[in-house]
């Protein structure tokens, strides 16, 4: 099915991860740098500085002096430029035409080691920050997300929230951000992802000429692991003046070493959630008119993992009621036949998603932050194929269980627990 695409994976001298997905069907090529310096990362003097290095590094460097000139670049090409930051990792994106491959690697190159980093932009930048900041706050799925977060990881890393970094932020400066860069960003925990019309072979020469001198501290990499505390309250409420309530439910799950089990949760969440005919869809929206949708996510890291639904509604209530009861009949509504229909609507669903090279790299990029290595489409379908029946039902059995779940709410009225 995937033969026309070819996955490589290399190591540069410094340790930098050269992984490419060659497809020659299209002239486009996919450009990314991923870095392993998300913000569970951050010292608490740092708070907010992955998100804050990302804004700044599309503002001039010393070759590209201002933003301007940096964009333009890119969209006289028509190309795409952007980046993320989350809490694993932060990672910046570049899309061209494949003729303009060396061109993205220079760009890409030249903003994390050229980058001006001027205490003026930076100054004007934090105010764009804590804007955007604070419309997160008002975006209340975003918000809820954020604080879900807070909640169920108490005291851990993964709790750090950029909702809560407008100190650190207004404090920020040129040489702050400097030393967070150079002590965070480093070959030996990034990779450089290219998908699209390019060869390995090409992609090892420019990952050589653009970041082949880019050198790793002498200090090693933390790497540890801060052991999960689970949340001591099963229910967490925050009233705001809206209409709606809005609800994550969340259930701890696994680390993300096990890929057979996160194969058999996708089963699960599509199960309940993906498509018009998903059992919640049918359930929540078409049988009782309480949702305008709902959604499920799998979330794993190499030290937690949670299992997530969320919806908005003005029954809260009711709405939890029949999600709980719907996850707790999974062993009898989940019929081997219907296991089937999930089975191949999830190779399916999975099947249009990687064949873009957009998701291509960044269905490699995680794979690196998060494995280590690349995980080919073969391999991931394989699990789904070999996920059996029963395999369902143990997962769900073992981790979707109201006392191993964390309800989050945010809305007019406390609906308790």
């Amino acid at each position: 099915m995937f033969e026309h695409i070819k996955y490589k994976e290399s190591t540069l001298s410094n340790g930098l991860k050269v992984i490419t997905a060659e497809n020659n069907s299209i002239p486009i090529v996919n450009v990314e740098v991923w870095t392993r310096t998300g913000y569970r990362y951050e010292k608490p003097d740092e708070l907010g500085y992955a998100h804050l290095l990302e804004h700044m590094l599309f503002k001039g460097t010393k070759r590209r002096l201002t933003a301007r000139d940096l964009n333009l670049e890119v969209d006289r090409r028509g190309g795409y430029f952007n980046a993320f930051t989350n809490s694993e990792s932060v990672h910046y994106v570049l899309e061209m035409m494949s003729k303009d491959a060396e061109d993205m690697c220079d760009i890409l190159s030249d903003i994390l080691f050229n980058s001006l980093l001027k205490q003026e932009t930076l100054d004007n930048e934090k105010k764009i920050v804590l804007q955007e900041l604070k419309q997160n706050q008002e975006n209340h799925e975003r918000y809820l997300s954020r604080i879900t977060q807070k909640k169920i990881f108490p005291g851990h890393p993964l709790s750090n929230n950029i909702l809560d970094t407008e100190e650190t932020t207004e404090n920020a400066t040129s040489k702050s951000l400097r030393n967070y860069l150079s002590n965070h960003y480093r070959p030996d925990q990034s990779a450089l992802v290219m998908t699209g019309d390019i060869s390995h072979k090409r992609a090892i020469e420019l990952a050589n000429k653009y970041f082949g001198a880019w050198q790793k501290p002498s200090k090693e990499f933390d790497l540890s692991l801060k052991q999960l505390i689970k949340a001591q309250d099963n229910y967490y409420f925050e009233k705001r003046d809206i209409k709606q309530t809005f609800l994550s439910l969340n259930y701890y799950t696994f680390t993300s070493d096990n890929l057979q089990k996160s194969a058999v949760l996708s089963l699960i969440s599509n199960y309940l959630t993906r498509g018009m005919a998903s059992v919640l869809f049918q359930e929540l929206r078409d049988k009782r008119g309480l949702v305008y949708g709902v959604s499920s996510y799998s979330d794993t890291h190499k030290d937690a993992g949670i299992f997530v639904i969320c919806a908005s509604t003005q029954k809260p209530k009711e709405v939890i009621s029949v999600i709980e009861q719907t996850i707790a009949d999974i062993p009898n509504i989940l019929t081997k036949e219907a296991f089937e229909i999930v089975k191949e609507q999830s190779i399916g669903i999975f099947t249009r998603y990687i064949v873009k090279p957009s998701n291509q790299s960044g269905s490699l990029g995680n794979d690196f932050i998060y494995y280590n290595r690349s995980i080919s489409p073969e391999e991931w379908i394989g699990y789904l194929e070999s996920a059996k029946h029963e395999d369902v039902i143990a997962v769900a059995k073992e981790y979707l269980r109201p006392d191993n779940s964390v309800l989050v709410a945010l809305g007019p009225e406390d609906i308790g627990r």
